[in-house]
C-alpha cells in the first residue's frame, strides 16, 4: 500500500483526495495523552502516527512525537459535518493511531530533555517524583518525566519494562 501525507501534491492532485474531502468538509480535534505503569507515568519522545487509508493509499495526517509530559496537544483533523437532521446515524472517519516506543531512550531526544540539578529539584518539588536519565558523575539528570509523588511507587514497579538499560535511570 502507497504512503502519503495529507499535504502531499502527489495525494492532492488525485481523484481520491477530492472525494475524501467532499465526505469530510469538517474539522475534528484529537489530542494524546500517553502513560505506561497503570497511568502513573506519561510517556515522553513516544513517536505517533495518525494516519487513515483512502482508496488503498494510507494517508499520514501526523508524525511526530509526545511531549515531556506525554503529550501531543491539538491535532485538527478533516471530519464529516455534524448533520441535526439526522442524528440516527452519525458520520465519522475513522482514523488509525500508531504508536511506537523505542527500546531505549534515543539521543535525539535525550538532548532535547531538560536538565536539573536533582537535590535542587527534589527540595523545589517536595510533591513530586521523577524519572531521571543520570550523568555519570549522578548529580545532574535529564528529566524525562515527572508525576505526582503517590505514583513513585508504581513508577519505580515498572521502571524495567519501560527501559532496557536500568542502570543510569531511575525514580528520584
Amino acid at each position: 500500500m502507497n504512503s502519503f501525507l495529507f499535504t502531499d501534491d502527489d495525494f492532492i492532485n488525485t481523484e481520491s483526495y477530492q472525494k475524501f474531502i467532499a465526505n469530510n468538509p469538517g474539522i475534528g480535534n484529537l489530542k494524546i495523552h500517553a502513560y505506561a505503569a497503570s497511568e502513573a507515568l506519561p510517556v515522553a519522545g513516544l513517536r505517533v502516527v495518525v494516519s487513515t487509508v483512502v482508496d488503498d493509499l494510507k494517508i499520514i495526517f501526523f508524525d511526530g512525537y509526545t511531549d515531556t509530559s506525554g503529550m501531543i496537544e491539538k491535532l485538527s483533523l478533516p471530519a464529516p459535518r455534524f448533520n441535526l437532521n439526522n442524528l440516527d446515524v452519525p458520520l465519522s472517519t475513522v482514523y488509525e493511531i500508531e504508536a511506537f516506543f523505542p527500546n531505549e531512550i534515543k539521543e535525539k531526544h535525550v538532548s532535547e530533555l531538560p536538565e536539573i540539578v536533582v537535590d535542587e529539584w527534589k527540595q523545589k518539588h517536595p510533591n513530586r517524583c521523577a524519572v531521571v536519565l543520570w550523568d555519570t558523575d549522578r548529580v545532574k539528570a535529564k528529566l524525562i518525566t515527572q508525576s505526582s509523588v503517590q505514583a513513585k511507587d508504581k513508577m519505580e514497579r515498572n521502571l524495567s519494562a519501560l527501559f532496557e538499560n536500568t542502570e543510569y535511570v531511575s525514580v528520584i
